[in-house]
């Protein structure tokens, strides 16, 4: 499976489209970062030259979003000046990044011991998860 076809793509991608929509933004565009440096760079490039009216990206996750700030500071854009980054799952490593990545919070242990659990009929009960926030550094 490539690096950027998750099982859980298809089901984010759809969530983050209907929330554009709800929101009255332009439709979301699907841009794939991939592996080596290069390829992540003239990907980006290439969708910056389509789409020059883009002032920030998304990333599926920490991983990817560290690939866009590699790329965009490669191009020689300013980040967040020009394109701002934002992540998902707060990994250490974008907080060790220049610009420091700006991030989403999940709860992902507490989220997942739930999902287990229900797959397993187990009870549930004293499993909250610390509500999602945004991590806000410096690249947005």
């Amino acid at each position: 499976m490539p690096d950027h076809d998750f099982p859980l793509t298809g089901a984010r991608l759809g969530f983050a489209r209907e929330a554009a929509r709800r929101l009255g933004l332009p439709p979301l565009e699907r841009l794939v970062v991939p592996r080596p440096r290069g390829a992540g760079e003239v990907a980006v490039a290439a969708a910056l030259a389509a789409h020059p009216e883009v002032t920030a990206l998304a990333a599926f996750d920490d991983d990817i979003a560290l690939r866009s700030l590699t790329a965009l500071r490669d191009l020689g854009r300013r980040v967040p000046d020009e394109v701002a980054v934002i992540g998902f799952d707060e990994t250490e490593y974008g907080s060790l990044s220049t610009p420091a990545l700006t991030t989403v919070r999940i709860d992902a242990e507490v989220l997942g011991r739930i999902a287990a659990r229900e797959a397993l009929g187990l009870d549930t009960a004293g499993l909250s998860p610390v509500p999602s926030r945004i991590v806000v550094r410096e690249s947005v």
